[in-house]
Formats: C-alpha cells, structure tokens, sequence
C-alpha cells in the first residue's frame, strides 16, 4: 500500500507538475491568441502592404533630404505613395478618404468650386466686355465713314430730319449739330466758314434699321441717313464757327474791327502809343484792333496826316468844329493855347474880355467787333465744334512753318540780325537758333526775334514783313500734331470745353463717350475678378501648405505605427515557434501520462497479484 500511494503520489505529483505547465502553456497560449487577434488586421495589413510600405520608407528618406521641394510636389507625392495603404489603425479615416474624401480634398473641392465660380463670373464679364468692344468697332466705322469729306455728301452742309423737321448744320467731320430757331440759323449763315442759306437744307430720313432719328439720336450715336453716317452733336451757338474741325489752331491775329466811325472832339486822351509815334489813322486804328479796343484817337496833323496814337478815351467833348478836317484822313485832334477874348462892352463903349483856357482836342473813333482774348493761344477744336486750349507746358514755340504778317514789325525783341539772305535761308536759321519765335524783315536787311515778339507783344504797321513761327504741341497720340494758323474771330464762334492733357483724346478716341466709359467699366470690373482669382489661389495655395504639413504628420505618425506593427509580425512569427514547441511539449507530456498511467496499471496488477499470492501463501 505504501508502494502504491507512493506511486500514486509520484505519478500525482508528475501529473499536478505537467498539469501546471500545460496550464500555463494554456494560459500563454491564451494570451497570445488574444493578442493575435488584437492584431491580427495589422498583421495582414503589413503582409498586404509591405512594398507599400518599403517604398514609402525610400519616399521618406527622399523627403527628408529635400528640404526645398515644392509644397505642391510634396503634397502629391504623399498622395500618391499613400493611395494604396488603407486600413491603418490609429488613422481618423485612411489615406484614400484623407486624400479623396478627407479635409485635403474637402478643402480642394471647395476652393475648386469657388475658383470656378469666379471663372463663370469672370466669363460672363468677358462676353459682355467683349459686347462692347464690338459696339464701339461698329461706331468706329461708322466714324471713319462718317469723318471722310470725300465720301461724306453731308459735310459742311445743312441737313433736315425729315421725320422731325429738325434742321442742323453736318461739319466736316460728319457731326449733326442742331439749330435751336431760326435767329441761330441766321446768325452763322455765311460766316466763319459756315455756309449760306441753312433754309435751304436737304431733307432726308434715317435709313432702314436705324434705332432712331438723327435729332431724337441721344449725342455721340451714329444714324446712318442716306447710306452715308452722321453723328448726334451738341446744338450750335450764336455766331458759330464752322471751320477747322479736328484741327489744332494757334491764335496769331486778333478780331477785324468794323464800322469804324468818329463820334466827338474830347478833351480826355487814351492811351499813348509811344512805340508807334506819329502814324497814320489806319495804323492807329491797326493798333486798336491788336489791343482789343473799339475806341482810338488820333492827336492833331503833326503833317501828312499823321499824328499821335491813343487808345481808349473819350467823354468831354468841345465843340465839334475844332477838331479839324484832314483831307484824306478825316477829323484829326486840334490843340489851342489858352488867350483873352472879348466878352461884351461896357456902357461908355469899353470892350469886356475874360481868360479862354487852352486845350487839345482828341478825334475820337469807334469800331465794332474788338476782341482779343485768345491771342497767342493753341487750340484743340473737336468735330463737335468745341474748343479745348492747350497749357503753357504743353505747347511751344518750335514749329517749323511760319506765317507771314505784311506790313508789320514788332520792334525790339532781337537775337541776331544780319542781311543779305533770303527768306527761306533765314527760316532755316531761325529754326536753328534756339529761343526763335520768328522775325522781321525790311529790304535785304533781317532780324530774328524772340518769344516776346508778336503776338506776345506788340507790333506795329510801318512796313517791311513780320514772320510768326508756329507752335508745337505735345497731345495724346489719338490728336493731330499739325497746327494751323487762325484769328481770335474764328475761335470766338467755339465753345469752351476746358484743357488738353495728355489723356484727352481726339477721332476715334471719343467718338463714342458712353461705349468708352462702358468698356472700361468691364475692364475694371475682369481686373477685380483676377484680383479675385489671384487672392483665393494666394489663399488656397497657404491652405495646402498646413494640409500638406498635417498629411506629412499623418504620415509620420504611419511610419512609426507601421514600423510598431513589423515589431509586433515578428513577435508574432516568434510566439508562433514557441506555440509549435509548446504543442510539442504538450504531446509529449500526453504520451508521458499515457506511458506513465500503463505503467501505474501494469504495478497496480502486479501488486494485485503479488498480495494474492501472498493471501494464498498465508492461508
């Protein structure tokens, strides 16, 4: 029995040994099965993705060792590199939605969507710009067509709408310009350049298609009348001047006076021409013209009908009679000293005499039509009549073309003086000679002046031949740089329409103000829609750095979850080896057992028949 229980004992004692082992071999089994199972995903995503991942490992070092790369190039290669990884743990989404439906393409789609949203904006804005530069092409020909005098019926004419009984005078340029009444039409008729008889104007219709009629036509359109196209203008002012439409006009006579009559004797003198001294009356009158005058004198005969020149004055008449007939002029001042003249008698037959005080008596003219209050001055005057000055900074005297004055000087004011040239030899040199604004001639003798001559300064009817050179103009390059000759009584008929600059501009550069306006508008508004489009891409392109970044750190944070993930494969591939071995230990330990309980039966029957024998035995 003893035997037995230690038997039993031992093989308990192996059995409760192996038992505790097996058990904690179950247990360890357990625990790394639950572990597999946690994993068990990661494990196949390794096994999956392990040439994904080798290659995003190259990537990274590439990165790292690219520290200038474009965020843009960065960006997309992490996008590509990361396409094909998913089901990574840890990651809010994987890298598929992160890059195809997370916050990346979420903020790309949106920024995508507004930028074309801009766009369609941007090209609706561009078709109506476009819209409008077709318009003003279309008044531009029609410009053309209707500014050429050669092809242009109208020009310089009076035109009647026929459907309106509106009647306007067509300048050369082909601007319709109406006539208020009848007393407007009378007042330009046959003056100035504008032709006679403006109750004889043409009438006509607007062709077929047109919008409207010419005088209902709002200013600057464009109404074709008889094939030919004229323009809607302003109305026409008293005393309108027609000539020199689109030209630039330098100022160098003033006003021809007229009506020139003689009104009285008087004792109150004007001012004194010294310059000219005793002159003839023509000159004096001249002279009146020049200063803008309509009142001039002429002192008493200093012989041959010459005497001294007064402007202005008048009033305080004497009698009539004193100033003095000069045959050939007319009345002529008369002095008189003062003297005693007899003033009655007294009663015993004695003469009276009282003291008569002296006196000069002036004959006074008066004219009609002075003006100069444009002399000297550069003007633009449009197709539409009106006149715009050039300033002081914009023009100067430096042309190369003169205008000749007979009969005149302008004394003082030389630079040099030489004879024995010609005229246009002596044009060549005033050209040349810096600071030359023209010069006088008298015989074979010359004298180049400058820019205080005429028509800055005075000049004076003795004879000889005064050259006035012209003006150069600086303008926009849409103006004419050609200027004409003129007088103050041809730009007087044109209305003030300020200054030239350089952004005035002339023909087709304001032919049409609202098309222009309008166009740039449109210019104003595509530019503030680029500047749109460049800011949201200036916006989008900094968003995409800190989504770059964030996906960089997402990247990061795979890399290290991958790299815990090979670790744990590899425990995974060890536990594996010691689970095999385990199973073989347990294997082992069963056989032990079976051997172990074959064993305990085989002593347990020997030990039966053992004390049976011995039961026998005792018996």
């Amino acid at each position: 029995m003893v035997c037995v229980c230690v038997i039993r004992k031992k093989i308990s004692e192996i059995f409760h040994k192996e038992r505790k082992y097996y058990n904690n071999n179950c247990i360890f089994y357990y625990h790394n099965i639950l572990i597999m199972n946690k994993t068990e995903d990661s494990g196949k995503f390794y096994i999956q993705n392990r040439k994904n991942v080798e290659r995003d490992s190259r990537l990274q070092n590439d990165l790292d060792k690219t520290t200038e790369t474009p965020n843009e190039t960065i960006g997309n290669n992490i996008q590509l590199s990361s396409s094909s990884i998913t089901g990574i743990e840890g990651f809010k989404g994987n890298i598929s939605e992160l890059a195809y439906d997370g916050p990346v393409a979420k903020q790309n789609m949106a920024g995508f969507t507004e930028l074309q949203n801009l766009q369609n904006k941007f090209n609706r804005q561009l078709q109506e710009y476009n819209t409008a530069i077709q318009t003003l092409s279309e008044n531009s020909r029609g410009y053309v067509s209707a500014s050429n005098r050669n092809n242009n019926r109208f020009a310089n004419k009076y035109l009647k709408d026929s459907t309106s009984g509106a009647t306007g005078y067509v300048t050369d340029r082909g601007v319709w310009k109406h006539l208020p009444n009848p007393q407007m039409g009378n007042s330009i008729q046959g003056k100035n350049g504008c032709p006679a008889n403006w109750t004889s104007a043409q009438s006509i219709k607007a062709d077929d298609g047109q919008s409207t009629s010419i005088s209902n036509a709002s200013e600057g359109d464009i109404i074709k009348m008889g094939g030919i196209s004229i323009i809607k203008g302003t109305p026409t002012i008293a005393n309108q001047s027609c000539n020199t439409a689109g030209q630039n006009i330098y100022i160098t006579n003033p006003s021809r006076t007229t009506n020139r009559r003689y009104i009285e004797c008087s004792q109150n003198p004007g001012s004194f021409q010294s310059d000219i001294g005793s002159t003839t009356i023509e000159a004096c009158a001249k002279r009146a013209e020049d200063m803008g005058s309509n009142v001039f004198q002429l002192g008493q005969n200093n012989g041959g009908g010459r005497g001294n020149c007064f402007i202005g004055g008048g009033g305080n008449p004497i009698n009539s009679a004193i100033c003095q007939v000069v045959p050939g002029v007319g009345q002529m001042g008369q002095g008189r000293s003062g003297r005693w003249v007899r003033n009655g008698r007294y009663w015993w037959g004695g003469w009276k005499w009282r003291w008569e005080s002296g006196y000069n008596g002036y004959a006074t003219y008066q004219t009609s039509g002075a003006n100069r209050n444009d002399l000297g001055k550069t003007f633009y005057i449009t197709d539409d009549l009106t006149k715009k000055e050039y300033p002081n900074n914009s023009v100067t005297r430096t042309g190369d073309d003169f205008q000749l004055l007979p009969g005149y000087n302008s004394s003082g004011n030389d630079i040099v003086s030489g004879s024995g040239l010609s005229v246009e030899q002596i044009k060549q040199k005033c050209i040349e000679i810096p600071g030359a604004a023209g010069f006088y001639v008298s015989g074979n003798n010359y004298w180049i002046k400058n820019a205080n001559m005429w028509p800055n300064g005075n000049r004076q009817f003795t004879g000889g031949d005064l050259y006035v050179r012209n003006t150069k103009v600086t303008n926009n390059n849409s103006c004419s740089k050609v200027v004409n000759f003129s007088q103050q009584s041809e730009v007087a008929g044109y209305i003030n329409d300020g200054f030239m600059n350089m952004n005035t501009t002339c023909g087709l550069g304001t032919i049409n103000a609202n098309d222009t306006i309008f166009i740039n508008e449109q210019y104003d508004i595509l530019n503030g829609i680029l500047d749109e489009i460049h800011q949201k891409i200036v916006e989008l392109s900094k968003e995409d750095v800190g989504l770059n970044k964030k996906l960089l750190d997402e990247y990061n944070l795979l890399k290290q979850k991958l790299h815990t993930y090979e670790n744990t494969y590899k425990e995974i591939r060890g536990r594996k080896k010691t689970i095999g071995h385990y199973n073989a230990l347990e294997d082992d330990s069963n056989l032990q057992m079976l051997s172990y309980n074959q064993k305990y039966i085989l002593w347990s029957m020997l030990a039966l028949g053992v004390t049976a024998g011995a039961m026998k035995i005792m018996k």
